[in-house]
């Protein structure tokens, strides 16, 4: 049996989050998001002349805590 490399990828829905891209390529999702989402299932697909075969994946994209802080000393 000879595998037969796809040809080119789709993902479904189209609209990912801001900052991340579908690589129709590789099929690699890949970027920093810049906005929150909410939990989001995505289905890609990888076509070749022999067929094609998908996949699905769930992307959710939640704020982060601040770290770091520092405060001054009380003064009182």
């Amino acid at each position: 049996m000879t595998l037969v490399k796809p040809s080119s990828y789709t993902i479904v829905p189209i609209d990912l989050p801001l900052g991340l891209s579908l690589d129709p390529a590789t099929g690699s999702v890949h970027g920093t998001p810049t906005q929150i989402t909410t939990r989001t299932t995505y289905t890609i697909t990888a076509h070749s002349v022999a067929g094609e075969a998908s996949t699905q994946m769930e992307i959710v994209v939640n704020d982060m805590p601040p770290s770091n802080l520092t405060y001054s000393p009380n003064p009182a």
